[in-house]
């Protein structure tokens, strides 16, 4: 997103060649508009997720947890009872993914940045890991992660006594 940012100054002002780059093939955007690659990557990757879901919703089952297209396939989430169109989906997810993409890395970055400064809370989270993830080579599950009790009291809305 940040290196397309010196291209959406110019696709601001000049629309015709903010729709050529947009509607061209992708292989051949990326050409035209080096900086935008990372962003067509992206587009490229979320209409393939969307085209997935809307074809194979069964596929949502395999998912190791809930996702943004749990909600969005949800007929009763909507008051007329109908799945949006592709387009519309596509569009809610781009706009999910910009959205949170710089609040929450930067929420992590600021959080990290704090937290490295006081050893205590370093160790304590460390030994947390430690003892729930014993083999680093085997993921854990996200549910899994979410139950840790340091995890948890950082997460949670009441203040953390860190002493």
């Amino acid at each position: 997103m940040e290196a397309s940012n010196p291209a959406f100054i110019i696709f601001k002002h000049f629309s015709l060649i903010r729709n050529a780059v947009f509607n061209m093939p992708p292989w051949l955007s990326v050409r035209v508009s080096p900086q935008t690659s990372g962003l067509i990557d992206l587009q490229q990757m979320l209409i393939h997720q969307v085209d997935d879901v809307v074809e194979n919703p069964k596929s949502l089952e395999e998912a190791p947890h809930k996702v943004i297209y749990h909600q969005l396939l949800d007929k009763e989430a909507y008051k007329s009872g109908k799945i949006p169109a592709r387009g519309h989906l596509y569009e809610e997810a781009q706009t999910l993914v910009f959205a949170g993409t710089d609040t929450t890395g930067n929420t992590l970055m600021v959080g990290t940045f704090y937290m490295l400064e006081n050893e205590s809370l370093v160790e304590r989270l460390k030994n947390e890991l430690r003892e729930h993830w014993p083999n680093l080579d085997r993921t854990p599950r996200y549910e899994d992660l979410q139950k840790l009790p340091f995890l948890v009291s950082c997460s949670s809305q009441q203040p953390y006594d860190i002493n």
